[in-house]
This record gives structure tokens, C-alpha cells and sequence, in this order.
């Protein structure tokens, strides 16, 4: 709002109003527990829940832990940068949305708005404006755990309305801050995504929180099939932000809303609900494609396409990885052992997030209550997405990503209905009984299956008799359920989570430990962040940069892999032309001439090659066109292409540290 208005230094009091507001919601709550009766009052304290909220932070600290190994190999200025390139990337475009609500292209101005999920983005910027702290400290450092953290909050209080206690929130978190998943191979990872939270892609993590929030919502919508005005409002908004936060939030929510309508067709308020349910997300889809449309320009429909890039199908069909989509039925698979390895694979994906069986546990609620429906078929409806949409950024896995926190509420609530079944006495004892039998299991099905990759004539039949044991012992612990259900579902939670929590220690302890390098190929040198840090300072916040840095790494221009952002992130300023890896143009180009969306040609070569003269052999003329686009600055690196000497007399030298010169138009 204060940015529509050209106010955005004013977004500090949208943090003072939310203060002010939970101090006088905590001075209203403590004077009801004043004047509530001793009995009334003491009840309010036993039922606060200490636990879970000890579980949040605690949950919270270690994400924290998790996060330094990550963080320390995300440097920022003044020292070198071996950032990962999307981090650039957001970092660009969260300086662009300092300046304007609806951002244009930071990396590549002249192609005008950006129209992709990019509130996460807006977020960060919010964050900088609001607490006058430095975009790159708030992009790569400070808005993670907070959102982290409200995430685990909104696990525990969509728990609670689901079931009615906390006990489905406590393993929710569980399940998400450990990346629930059943592994029985040592050799070969998850056949789907197991983490909702990825470091590396700040969208997903901030999708997590509209995700939860809208569930919360839908809830009540689903059960009763009534929406007041007021709730449809708060509802379009929190759709609309869905989409934006992430494209692929609401088909899943779509899809749960299909199975809902489908299987409860014949109870009239539980219909009504699913279909306002999926008439609002249709409703936030269409509001949100003029602003957050981009980004899936690479896509397709292709049977279990993402198969194809596990290494198990690709090492047996030597198959190198994939640069465009291909036929619309893979390779190959109409030849017997590629047939098996494929349902092998298909098995695994299933036996992976078995840990929902524990859902079994809520017995006549399947038939009686929507929402384990809602919940289970949004996550199918992820899975399906993921098997049969091709994108060439493999962008198909976020629909599972993000739809990892529904399965984990719905394993949650099954726990739950298992926990107060199982009576007060013995178990604690059989939930960690069962979870110590499923770790056992585990384990050995991996030491059976080996750490090394099996021989390629063998390798269908063994991933297929790995993945057939592990389907069997979860049948044995749903058969188990029916005697002693604390024990069956602490055997599912223990294959679910012994081995990937030691995994993910291991692994966060080797990066919080492992030694920073800065001589990687695509390394940005302490002279270079330098040189842009300097054009941050010393030019307009509107003011438009050219540039001859267009690769990720130093490499002939035919092979240019065009995501080097680190010019737009730095500076905080427009570019021209800097990289374009990631545009509309560039996806749909996907394996034309034999190389991925990432290493095609700037779309418009005629200008192009305008940009690139300007640093080469530059004109009167090139300067001209370029100072009519907005340019003003001219950024030139000797480490990416040549740049002329005869710069000097059409533009002013402003400033030159290492390889970098950067000129002024006169």
C-alpha cells in the first residue's frame, strides 16, 4: 500500500500497528484470566500448550542450526560471492520492489514487467523498508526463521482445528523439520521431495505459510458448507496470495476439492463446501495470471516425467540428463526392464510417504468428515502433477513440495486418533517400541540393498525387490494397526524418521563445518561485488544499468549459461540486458538447437548485439539507443568480454576497482 502510493519508507508502521495490536489482544487476555474464577483460571494455564510451543522453538533452533551451514556459503559483499544463482536472482528483483509494487524485470529491463510469483520477494522487501536494514541482510540472512517459524505456529493451530488437540500439530512439525520419508535405499535417494524446506528456493518456503493458512480457512468451509461475506473476502485474498507466493499451491488445493466433491456427492452441505472451495481457488488463479503467470512457459504434459531424471532410470537407458521434453511416453518403456524398473520406481514413490497410513487410525472420520479426503487428495493431485507435468527447470517437484505440509497434518491427525485410543497406560513405551522396530527395518532393507549402484542388468529387479519388501512391511503395520494402533503407527513414524534425521544432522553439520572456498568457476570476485556495491551508492535507485556480464561462468558466448545476476542483485539496479536464463522466451526454447533454456540466445539479437558493440566497438549511435531505453551507467567487466578502450570518449569514468570500469553517460 505505502509503495502504491509512493510512501514505501512508511511500511515501518505496518509493523508498529501489528505491535500495538498484540499489546492490547495480551492486556485484554490477561484481564480475563483476572476476572475469571480461580478454577476457570487454572484450567485456562494446565490447558496452554507447553509442549507444543516448546516443540515450536525447539523445532525452530535447529532450523536455525541447519540454516548457518547453508547461510556461511551464501557470502555477500565486501569479500567474493559463490552464491547459488537464484538467490541473485530474488536479490534483484527485492531491490526492484523497493521502487515499485509491480516490479519489471531487474535482470533484463528492456522486456519490461515481471509476471512471476514473486511476493516472497516483496516480503523481503517489506522487511528492508520496514527495519532500515540492507536488502542482501534481509534476503540472505534475516527472513527465513521468522517465516520458518510461523510455519510450525500455523502446523500446530490447523492440527488443532482438525482434531480438536495438539498432539496432530506436534507431529506435523515432526514431520516437516525432520523430512519425513521412507528410505529404503541406500544407494538411491527419494524417489519424490521430501523437504517443504528449501534453503535454495525462497518462494517454496514462503508459499508454506498461505498454504497452511488457507487449510485453516477451508476447514470450517468444507465441513459445513457455509461461508459467511466476510470469510469469502478473507478467503479471495488469501487465494489470490496463494498464487502469488507459489503457482502451484491452489491446483493441489483444486484437486483435494475434486475428491471431496466426487466422493461426498451425495451429501449436499460437504458438496457445496468442495465446490466454493473450488470455485475460490478458480477465482484466485484468474486474479493472480496478469501478475504471476511467468515461469511456466517450459512446460508440458509428459507421462511420469519425472522419472526420467532419477539417476536409477537414467544410468539403465544411458540416458544423459534431459534438456527439453521429448515424446509424450518416455524412452524406451515399452521394453521389459525398463517396464519394471518403472513400476519399481512407482512402488517406491508409494512406500516413500507410506507414514500416511497412520491416517488409517481415524477409522469412521474418512466417511464422516471431508477434510482427510481434502487432504489426501490435494497431496495425490501434487503427485500426479509432478509425474505428468515436464517442466525444463524440473519445476513439477514444487506441487509435491509444497503439499508435503497436508500429508504430514493428515499422518498427524492419525497419530492423534491413535494416541487417544491407546489409553494413558504403556503408550509411550509402544510408540517407541514400534518406532524403534521401524528404524530396524529400515535399516536393514538398506544394508540389503547396498550402498553401491547395482549393475544395470540387474538393477530393475533389485529396485523392484527392495521397493516390494518395504511396501510389505507397511501392509504388516497397517495389519498390526487394528490390535495395538500406538505401536503401528510408532513403526511408521520411526521408518519415516530415524533415517532421515540422521541424514539431515550429518549433512547440516558437514556445511556448518565443511571450508569456504572462492575459486569456483562462477565465483564474483571481492573486486567485482566491490564495483557494484559502488554503483549502488553512488547512483539514482531508478536509474538503468548496461553491462557486458551475461554467463554464469567465464565461457565462450555459444555455451553462455545465462543466469549471471549478480550485476542486478549488487547494484540494486535495473540492467539492460544482464542474464535471461529464466524468461517466458528462454523456457519455451528449451532444447532448440540442442541446448537447455538456460544457454539460449537473448531472445531480440538485434539489440543484443547493440549492448554487447557498446563495450566492444562502441558508437555515437549505440550510446544514443541506449541512453533512449534509460541507461545512464555502464557496467563493463574485462573477465566476461572485452571491453574498449574507446569508451572513454562517449562516456565519463566514474569509477574502475579490479577487472571492473564502470562509466558514466554523458
Amino acid at each position: 500500500m505505502w509503495q502504491t502510493i509512493g510512501l514505501p519508507r512508511f511500511t515501518v508502521l505496518g509493523a508498529l500497528v501489528a505491535l500495538v495490536c498484540a499489546i492490547l489482544r495480551l492486556r485484554r487476555t490477561s484481564r480475563t484470566r483476572r476476572e475469571a474464577g480461580p478454577a476457570e483460571s487454572a484450567d485456562a494455564v494446565t490447558a496452554t500448550p507447553f509442549s507444543s510451543l516448546n516443540l515450536l522453538v525447539g523445532a525452530t533452533a535447529w532450523m536455525a542450526v541447519a540454516f548457518i551451514g547453508f547461510a556461511r556459503h551464501q557470502s555477500r559483499p565486501p569479500g567474493p560471492s559463490t552464491m547459488y544463482q537464484d538467490l541473485y536472482w530474488h536479490l534483484g528483483i527485492a531491490a526492484e520492489l523497493k521502487r515499485s509494487a509491480l516490479p519489471t524485470i531487474p535482470q533484463a529491463e528492456v522486456l519490461g514487467r515481471l509476471n512471476y510469483h514473486w511476493l516472497s520477494d516483496a516480503y523481503m522487501a517489506s522487511g528492508s523498508l520496514g527495519s532500515f536494514t540492507s536488502t542482501a541482510d534481509v534476503v540472505l540472512r534475516l527472513w527465513y526463521l521468522p517465516v520458518v517459524a510461523l510455519t510450525f505456529g500455523l502446523c500446530l493451530v490447523v492440527g488443532k482445528r482438525l482434531s480438536g488437540g495438539w498432539v496432530a500439530g506436534n507431529v506435523t512439525i515432526l514431520l516437516t523439520v525432520i523430512p519425513a520419508s521412507v528410505l529404503p535405499f541406500a544407494w538411491m535417494g527419494g524417489v519424490g521431495p521430501s523437504s517443504p524446506f528449501l534453503w535454495l528456493s525462497p518462494s517454496q518456503i514462503f508459499g508454506l505459510v498461505f498454504t497452511l493458512a488457507a487449510t485453516w480457512l477451508f476447514i470450517p468451509v468444507l465441513r459445513s458448507g457455509r461461508l459467511g461475506a466476510g470469510e469469502a473476502a478473507l478467503l479471495v485474498v488469501t487465494v489470490f496470495l496463494c498464487a502469488g507466493a507459489k503457482s502451484s499451491i491452489l491446483p493441489v488445493f483444486l484437486g483435494g476439492a475434486f475428491c471431496v466433491a466426487l466422493l461426498f456427492i451425495r451429501r449436499s452441505p460437504i458438496r457445496r463446501g468442495a465446490l466454493m472451495v473450488g470455485g475460490l481457488c478458480l477465482v484466485g488463479i484468474a486474479m493472480a495470471v496478469p501478475l504471476f503467470a511467468g515461469g511456466s512457459a517450459g512446460s508440458k504434459i509428459r507421462l511420469l516425467s519425472s522419472f526420467r531424471r532419477l539417476s536409477a532410470y537414467r544410468q539403465y537407458v544411458g540416458l544423459d540428463v534431459p534438456l527439453d521434453h521429448g515424446p509424450f511416453v518416455m524412452p524406451y518403456l515399452a521394453t521389459g526392464g525398463v517396464l519394471v524398473l518403472v513400476a519399481a520406481l512407482c512402488i517406491a514413490l508409494l512406500v516413500q510417504y507410506a507414514y500416511v497410513a497412520s491416517s488409517l487410525s481415524l477409522g469412521r472420520t474418512w466417511v464422516e468428515d471431508p477434510l482427510p479426503v481434502f487432504l489426501l487428495g490435494g497431496f495425490a493431485a501434487s503427485i500426479a502433477a509432478f509425474l505428468l507435468i515436464d517442466h525444463t527447470g524440473f519445476s513439477q517437484a514444487y506441487f509435491p513440495l509444497g503439499a508435503l505440509p497436508l500429508i504430514a497434518l493428515l499422518a498427524g491427525w492419525g497419530v492423534a486418533a491413535a494416541w487417544e485410543r491407546g489409553g494413558s497406560r504403556h503408550r509411550w513405551g509402544r510408540m517407541l517400541a514400534g518406532a524403534a522396530a521401524g528404524a530396524v527395518v529400515i535399516a536393514l532393507m538398506r544394508l540389503v540393498s547396498g550402498s553401491e549402484v547395482p549393475a544395470k542388468n540387474s538393477l530393475p529387479a533389485a529396485v523392484f525387490v527392495i521397493a516390494c519388501l518395504a511396501l510389505a512391511a507397511v501392509v504388516a503395520a497397517m495389519v498390526l494397526r487394528r490390535r495395538t494402533p500406538v505401536l503401528a503407527v510408532g513403526a511408521l513414524l520411526g521408518a519415516a524418521l530415524v533415517q532421515p534425521a540422521i541424514t539431515t544432522v550429518t549433512a547440516s553439520v558437514a556445511a556448518a563445518s565443511s571450508s569456504l572456498t572462492d575459486d569456483k568457476p562462477w565465483t564474483v570476485t571481492a573486486q567485482e561485488t566491490a564495483a557494484a556495491e559502488w554503483l549502488r551508492v553512488h547512483s539514482n535507485e531508478h536509474d538503468v544499468v548496461a553491462t557486458n556480464v551475461h554467463c554464469r561462468t567465464v565461457t565462450a558466448i555459444a555455451k553462455c549459461d545465462s543466469r549471471a545476476y549478480w550485476v542486478s542483485a549488487f547494484t540494486e539496479r535495473r540492467v539492460f540486458i544482464e542474464s535471461w536464463g529464466y524468461t517466458d522466451q528462454a523456457q519455451r526454447d528449451a532444447g532448440k538447437g540442442g541446448v537447455a533454456a538456460t544457454n539460449q540466445p537473448f531472445a531480440d539479437h538485434e539489440l543484443y548485439m547493440t549492448n554487447e558493440n557498446l563495450f566492444h566497438a562502441p558508437s555515437a549511435q549505440a550510446v544514443a539507443q541506449l541512453k533512449s531505453h534509460g541507461v545512464r551507467w555502464l557496467f563493463g567487466d574485462s573477465r566476461a568480454s572485452k571491453v574498449s578502450s574507446d569508451l572513454d570518449t562517449f562516456a565519463e569514468l566514474a569509477h574502475r576497482q579490479g577487472t571492473v570500469s564502470i562509466y558514466r553517460l554523458r
